[in-house]
């Protein structure tokens, strides 16, 4: 089996030869080319018949050999210093090596700090470095700061290091909550109240909204009742025995305060006496004004006299006095009106202590008694008094005769009827020192 297929094989090469030794070629037209010599090539000259394309070479010239030029590269920390030889068909080698030179290194300190390791390290120009020569961490060197809590904040404690920003919170407290302060703004007959609560934080709100109307409206309606009795004195009711005045059935006194004259020489003794037995009390100036200014300067005589007092009935401004009843009486009504807001922006339930005549011809009712109290002195011993309109809205008190005697007294009083409560619309709402 073998030798049949290697008798195929040597008849399936001779078969090109045998074709080919058929073909003859006279080489007539041929092409020449120069191949010149390369740096490691020979040159000469080529022949090529152009009808089978058969080669022949001659006139051989040596190869020139390679035209090398040098580089020389130095030796580095890691790497061998060698010199590079190169041609420029691109041929090259290396040769002349020389070994490696050791690092130099320099040395820099690094000290440690609160949490990083201290260390040596240790540096070649070339890159290479290593670290040695370690160190422990020096820990945190802390301060502490308390911050107080705030109305709305907690409290705290901050821990600081010195040496770098390193902190933490620790020690909470719980927000102190809001302190207040009151500024009470009061209402009067022309304008509502209300109270400002402050902290000192900023934070503020306005609360106890008090109505105008809810205070200062009628007394004296139809069919109205009486509610206390009382009397009114000053310094020529003389020295009053204030439990046999309980006694007799009186509820309530109105002591008077003073003048631009001067404190009532009897006020401060009336009124523990009349506190003390267990009398409702109010007061009144008695007025000689004759400007608005000067009213002003009563009403703030008037502040000054009664602070730190409570009255359960209120202050009023009487004014009456003969040297006033020629002033025009759009400046009396001014002069009441300047002084009975002033009284009431101060905390101070204040009305208008007046007679008829006055309320009819002398001052300008229509201004007054639809905003103000009236005590109204009008004398008759018997019967209930038949109010006007003009004047019998806002009467709170009807003084009705210059002639009581009460109890043991000799000497007279003034008698008043109270148509309205006012202790229990004082207390609430906290005027006159409550």
């Amino acid at each position: 089996m073998k030798k049949a297929t290697l008798v195929l094989f040597i008849i399936l090469l001779c078969i090109p030869i045998l074709f080919a030794c058929d073909k003859k070629c006279s080489h007539e037209e041929m092409s020449e080319s120069q191949i010149a010599p390369t740096c490691d090539k020979e040159g000469y000259i080529l022949r090529q018949c152009e009808d089978c394309g058969a080669e022949f070479k001659s006139d051989f010239t040596p190869a020139e050999g390679h035209d090398l030029s040098s580089s020389i590269f130095s030796p580095t920390c890691n790497d061998e210093g060698y010199t590079y030889y190169s041609c420029e068909c691109g041929y090259s080698f290396k040769s002349d090596f020389v070994a490696p030179i050791a690092h130099t290194l320099r040395s820099e300190l690094h000290e440690p700090d609160c949490v990083n390791e201290g260390y040596t390290l240790y540096s070649c120009e070339c890159g290479y470095s290593y670290k040695s020569d370690f160190t422990e961490p020096k820990g945190h060197t802390t301060v502490q700061k308390t911050t107080a809590p705030r109305c709305e904040e907690q409290g705290y404690t901050t821990h600081s290091c010195l040496v770098c920003d390193y902190s933490y919170i620790s020690d909470f407290t719980e927000p102190t909550g809001h302190t207040f302060t009151k500024k009470t703004t009061y209402a009067t007959s022309f304008s509502d109240g209300h109270t400002l609560y402050s902290c000192g934080c900023g934070y503020d709100y306005t609360a106890d909204i008090v109505l105008s109307e809810y205070i200062f409206h009628g007394a004296y309606l139809d069919n109205a009742g009486m509610r206390a009795q009382g009397i009114d004195v000053s310094k020529w009711n003389g020295t009053i025995d204030w439990e046999d005045i309980k006694a007799a059935g009186i509820d309530f006194v109105i002591i008077k305060v003073g003048s631009v004259y001067g404190i009532d020489p009897s006020f401060e003794e009336n009124y523990r006496g009349a506190k003390a037995a267990g009398l409702d009390v109010g007061c009144y100036i008695y007025s000689y004004a004759l400007t608005v200014e000067e009213a002003l300067a009563e009403a703030e005589m008037m502040l000054e006299w009664i602070a730190g007092k409570q009255f359960e009935y209120p202050v009023y401004f009487d004014l009456e006095d003969s040297s006033q009843k020629s002033l025009d009486s759009a400046l009396l009504t001014d002069m009441c009106i300047a002084f009975i807001e002033k009284l009431q922006s101060n905390g101070y339930f204040c009305g208008l202590y007046t007679n008829p005549n006055w309320l009819t011809n002398i001052l300008e009712a229509d201004r007054l008694t639809p905003y103000f109290d009236i005590w109204l002195a009008r004398w008759t011993l018997s019967g209930e008094p038949n109010w006007s309109d003009s004047f019998g809205a806002h009467t709170g008190i009807w003084q009705y005769t210059d002639k009581g005697t009460v109890g043991a007294h000799t000497c007279a009083f003034d008698m008043n009827i109270s148509y309205k409560d006012y202790p229990r619309l004082i207390k609430d709402w906290g005027y006159n020192g409550y």
